[in-house]
């Protein structure tokens, strides 16, 4: 816990609109940043209804925390809007609007009575959408923001036409947002900006890159949702086996573990254990390269099961094309399975600060048979590896002392000395 000369926590305001505990994607990852700046300062969470159920029964199972929780109601006319959100993701940011309108006057009201020393916007605070947190007259923390990450231009062809065209509307969409005045005027103003990527960092205004902090929200996740209380430290059980956990989809990279695997010898298989609309694809591509005889469509299976075969696997193959992240990759990486990861975005940048370096492939992206060879390659190394201890990889220090780092700087008087050495994020900075 942080605190200050006055042995006071920070007492934080945290708009969380997407904020679960209980399940992945963006609102696992948020529940990740949310919990680590519970170490380290008091919050008052405003999330959207949706996440209720699960954060109540969070905060009773804990029995008392430093973390309250306030449910904030979307505008009701906006609410329509979720029934087609499935059809095109960009509706939701309509609903969110509504939602970030009424955390303002929550927040505002809640401040007038009992003070907050800094407010964190943490959930939607990609580069591209303006916020309204450096209005409030406190200290602002901005992020993790993300955004920035975009499919490698030779490996476009991956996507298929569908998916280029959809990569080719997302990139001008954001482009546009991006400079928007509201938008530009967000990363000037907030008091301390945080990223998940280098690639994201490139997206600010010039004057903010250099003090924008790196925090990636998977690098927090809890170790004990990625089954890590149940790690063994034995070789694999199937050491002819990679899994691609990842859904089936192509932004997913999933022609390229495919593709990958043509580059590799019998005995070493492939198991898909997810499902997503590439499947069929998937399986056309399988038996035009000849190996489909070594790969396997299994389905989503339980969490339990999940771990159960990554503790036994030789290794997890990892291809996001435009990832901020990975929660599939930190969850591998917390059961200390080998990994092969394509250097790009997020994953790069996680898998790249491993503990031990022996135990993750990061390949570099460039033109889809390039790629693919190096991605079997790396896959066969790591195949004819001896077993290896099965202890945990994932570092989440750099991105731990990061969000310390972005608390002292919104929060000077409470700096501590811990809190004012600069987070060791080695060539990040």
């Amino acid at each position: 816990m942080s605190a200050g000369e006055d042995g006071r926590r920070p007492r934080l305001a945290v708009w969380a609109y997407n904020c679960n505990p209980e399940q992945g994607s963006e609102r696992g990852a948020t529940w990740a940043f949310v919990r680590t700046l519970a170490g380290r300062a008091d919050l008052v969470v405003f999330h959207s209804p949706t996440d209720t159920e699960q954060l109540t029964a969070w905060s009773r199972d804990q029995g008392g925390t430093a973390v309250e929780f306030m449910e904030v109601q979307e505008a009701a006319f906006l609410t329509v809007f979720h029934k087609w959100f499935r059809f095109h993701r960009q509706l939701e940011f309509v609903t969110y609007g509504g939602w970030l309108k009424n955390a303002i006057a929550r927040t505002r009201e809640e401040h007038r009575t009992r003070p907050f020393d800094a407010i964190a916007h943490v959930s939607y605070s990609n580069y591209w959408l303006p916020s309204p947190a450096w209005k409030l007259g406190i200290p602002s923390i901005w992020g993790p923001a993300g955004g920035g990450v975009r499919t490698p231009i030779r490996l476009l062809p991956t996507l298929g036409p569908a998916g280029m065209l959809a990569e080719v509307e997302r990139t001008l969409g954001l482009t546009v947002t991006a400079m928007l005045p509201a938008t530009r005027r967000t990363h000037r103003r907030v008091t301390v900006p945080i990223v998940e990527t280098l690639e994201t960092r490139s997206r600010l205004v010039k004057t903010r890159r250099s003090d924008a902090l790196i925090v990636n929200r998977v690098a927090l996740i809890d170790p004990l949702t990625a089954g890590e209380e149940t790690v063994d430290e034995t070789g694999p059980r199937d050491p002819d086996e990679f899994l691609f956990t990842s859904a089936l989809w192509a932004k997913k990279g999933t022609r390229l573990a495919v593709e990958a695997l043509a580059y590799t010898d019998p005995p070493l298989r492939l198991s898909f254990v997810n499902d997503g609309y590439d499947q069929a694809r998937l399986q056309r591509l399988a038996t035009k390269l000849g190996v489909a005889d070594r790969i396997s469509f299994d389905g989503r299976i339980p969490r339990d099961e999940l771990f159960s075969r990554m503790r036994g696997a030789a290794g997890l193959v990892f291809t996001g094309l435009r990832e901020e992240g990975g929660l599939a990759l930190a969850e591998a990486m917390h059961q200390g399975l080998p990994v092969v990861v394509l250097g790009h975005g997020g994953a790069g940048l996680v898998a790249s600060q491993a503990s031990d370096p022996a135990r993750a492939r990061v390949v570099p992206p460039g033109s889809l048979r390039d790629t693919a060879q190096r991605l079997g390659r790396a896959m066969t190394e790591l195949h004819a590896a001896a077993p290896t201890a099965r202890t945990p990889t994932l570092d989440p220090r750099p991105h731990v002392e990061a969000t310390e780092a972005a608390l002292a700087r919104a929060v000077p008087h409470l700096r501590s000395a811990s809190s004012q050495r600069a987070p060791s994020q080695g060539p990040l900075r």
